[in-house]
């Protein structure tokens, strides 16, 4: 099975990318750039799309004469559900 995986890499049809120890694999062809958010408390990968990140990168390469050709960004931090657990676990040490 990870030969085929990373056939399917070779070929372009899927991203892979090491997140805290392990593979992540996502579809790549055919499938819009998008970034990532990651909980490091859960491990969840939100994906996200920014208009304005895009732009932004575009600025910079064209300032440096730099043809861009793709790019990957992966936001660290605590997802909005392990938030709020940390929340109500504070409010009951209160008590």
């Amino acid at each position: 099975m990870y030969r085929s995986l990373r056939e399917f890499v070779d070929a372009g049809l899927l991203n892979c990318f090491q997140l805290d120890g392990r593979t992540v694999y996502e579809l790549d062809y055919g499938y819009p750039p998008h970034d990532h958010l990651y909980c490091t408390r859960c491990r969840k990968l939100i994906e996200f799309r920014s208009e304005e990140l895009i732009a932004t990168r575009d600025e910079a390469a064209a300032k440096h004469g730099f043809r861009v050709s793709g790019h990957r960004m992966l936001v660290s931090g605590v997802c909005r559900e392990c938030g709020k657990n940390r929340r109500k676990k504070r409010k009951q040490d209160l008590v």
